[in-house]
């Protein structure tokens, strides 16, 4: 017995690529790139304010990045959203799906630009979008004019994150607090 374990244990070893130096195959698993947990707090013109808590993590993949985010009220998921390279999707707490570009506009009363907000979470432009920034003596960018919003970075963390985000669109204003922001260890290099 012993002897055919030692005749089959390096053709074991050879095929798994155990000590020859041979790597495992790349997981082709999303890595995370940040996840924010915040409060959102929006009103449009002639209209009750209407604030939300929500989470959002933005994952990279093979085909590029994907934001998730669930946003609750008073505990209670109201609706969640997904925005891969190939679509923007929500689906409400009653489990409706609706997919497209203008889906907060036509559903939550305000033109927000879905496929931006990720990127202005974590403080820079849609790079799919014309835009002009402004930004603080720093370096960092402090304000952001895109897709007929004005994005305001109110407020830093000491590693320079956003923390409080001021922002005006066409009939009305919104204001994002972060509570919570963590970074994955590898930065995204993209």
């Amino acid at each position: 017995m012993t002897c055919l374990f030692r005749i089959f244990l390096p053709g074991v070893l050879l095929l798994s690529g155990c000590g020859i130096g041979i790597p495992p195959p790349e997981l082709a698993a999303p890595r995370p790139v940040y996840a924010i947990a915040g409060k959102i707090a929006a009103r449009a013109e002639n209209a009750p304010a209407r604030a939300v808590a929500f989470e959002w993590r933005r994952l990279r993949t093979a085909e590029g990045h994907v934001d998730s985010a669930a946003f609750t009220r008073h505990g209670v998921t109201v609706a969640r959203l997904i925005v891969s390279p190939e679509k923007v999707e929500v689906q409400t707490a009653r489990g409706k799906v609706l997919e497209g570009e203008n889906l907060s506009a036509e559903h939550l009363g305000i033109p927000v630009p879905v496929r931006a907000l990720g990127f202005w979470l974590a403080g820079e432009s849609d790079p799919s979008s014309s835009t002009r920034e402004l930004t603080a003596p720093g370096g960092a960018v402090q304000r952001i004019y895109q897709h007929g919003w004005e994005i305001f970075y109110a407020e830093r963390d000491s590693a320079g994150r956003p923390r409080r985000i001021e922002a005006k669109f066409p009939g009305g204003s919104a204001t994002l607090s972060m509570e919570q922001i963590a970074e994955a260890a590898e930065k995204d290099k993209e």
